[in-house]
């Protein structure tokens, strides 16, 4: 077993949160130490782990940074001495000072050592939450000592964060169309309009398609439609006199466009329900589009009932009542429809985070609250991760809960991130901090 069986991150909770015996601090040369602030977390930046320190060392105050490590001669390992971005290093924190380290000028770098102030209570929790490998929800079995409003708090904070998350990838497609919002959201409704296996093709389909082409023809269904299909290569073999007339269209389109050969697009098929099939989805996509000002006047739904009524696609063509797929009959329906399930998916998914980046760059607080508030309406997802949660007895109430536990899997538990978790940390503040 390795004699330090813990990461280096665990040292940077402790010193962060200042989890050990704070009582007659020494440096190994018997300077004491007086912390004043124990300085900014550097968690993503190169550099020392810790910035703006202050501290007094032998009665004298010092203002830099502070360097975590394992061993004091980790320092050497890592080259720092050959490094002028750490000359500004105040303390070099570690668990053992094995090695005297010295800085360019020949003075002895100050060294806290924190072997024997961090109690082994802590050391238990903290390696408990750490060592879980085979369990991805390693702090499962303790979820009963949180109190319920921490976790309601810290559920909150997630979806905020989950929707956070999703929004940095829109922006920067908005980045990419210089601001404009219109073209970004039609994009981004085609390329969140695929399910499981053919998202990402959606997503290139989106990308192919700007706003900018395919709205010339707005009001011309028949052009629209073989627009969308011969693109993502669906008219490449033609089985019935539907199918070809697309094709001609698309042929005609594809020279006036100047298009060049349908995307290669390998799509799937197999083991899905009929409904999720993307030629069908791709039709239900076209009856979104057609609809008169979508992206305004979805700016303006405040309520569910609202957002189901802008979005529920019925569809009317005779040929797509009687098709799922183009070429292969199936038994006609009277109506076929974008159902409510799919439209709670896309506005979970998509046309949320899609909002709340609106609201954040228009500086609209009152929006956020109003997504946070829909997405409590909704009725929660069902899927694996949840049914993971639903192992330890912790459900969602709602699609705002079930957001935030997929976060909290996602971001926290799977990458072993329990040290910047509100729970992690509540579970090992519990435990006794004296050594």
């Amino acid at each position: 077993m390795s004699k330090y069986p813990f990461p280096e991150s665990f040292l940077h909770y402790i010193w962060r949160f200042q989890l050990y015996d704070k009582r007659f601090l020494r440096t190994a040369e018997g300077q004491e130490i007086q912390l004043v602030y124990p300085g900014h977390w550097n968690q993503h930046a190169a550099g020392p782990d810790f910035s703006d320190a202050r501290i007094y060392i032998g009665g004298t105050l010092w203002a830099g940074q502070v360097e975590v490590h394992k061993r004091a001669s980790d320092w050497l390992r890592h080259g720092h001495q050959n490094d002028p971005n750490y000359e500004n290093v105040i303390l070099h924190l570690v668990y053992d000072e094995d090695q005297v380290i010295r800085r360019a000028d020949g003075s002895r770098l100050p060294a806290l050592a924190l072997r024997g102030r961090i109690s082994p209570a802590l050391f238990e929790q903290g390696m408990r939450l750490l060592g879980e490998l085979e369990q991805p929800i390693a702090c499962g079995p303790q979820l009963p000592q949180i109190d319920p409003l921490e976790w309601s708090i810290w559920l909150e904070r997630l979806t905020i964060e989950r929707l956070e998350q999703k929004a940095a990838a829109l922006r920067k497609r908005l980045s990419h169309w210089r601001g404009d919002w219109t073209a970004c959201f039609y994009e981004q409704l085609i390329a969140h309009f695929g399910l499981g296996q053919n998202a990402e093709n959606f997503q290139r389909l989106g990308q192919a398609l700007p706003y900018r082409l395919w709205r010339k023809y707005l009001g011309r269904p028949k052009q629209l439609e073989a627009l969308f299909f011969g693109r993502a290569g669906f008219l490449a073999q033609t089985e019935d006199d539907y199918s070809q007339a697309l094709a001609q269209e698309y042929a005609y389109l594809q020279e006036k466009e100047l298009l060049g050969t349908a995307l290669p697009l390998a799509w799937n098929f197999g083991g899905l329900r009929p409904s999720a099939l993307p030629s069908f989805r791709l039709v239900l996509l076209l009856g979104l589009l057609q609809k008169e000002k979508l992206w305004s006047k979805f700016m303006e739904v405040d309520s569910l009932k609202a957002l189901q009524a802008l979005f529920g696609v019925k569809i009317n063509s005779p040929y797509w009542l009687s098709h799922y797929r183009l070429g292969k009959k199936s038994q006609a329906r009277k109506q076929k429809s974008l159902g409510k399930e799919s439209i709670q998916l896309l506005f979970i998914n998509f046309l949320a985070p899609f909002r709340f980046l609106h609201a954040q760059a228009n500086g609209q607080e009152k929006e956020v609250e109003l997504l946070l508030d829909l997405l409590g309406q909704l009725p929660a997802e069902n899927n694996q991760i949840l049914r993971n949660w639903g192992g330890w007895d912790i459900s969602a109430k709602d699609a705002q809960q079930s957001q935030a536990l997929i976060q909290l899997y996602k971001c926290y538990c799977v990458e072993r991130r329990c040290l910047s978790c509100s729970i992690g940390h509540r579970l090992i503040r519990n435990q006794a901090l004296e050594p």
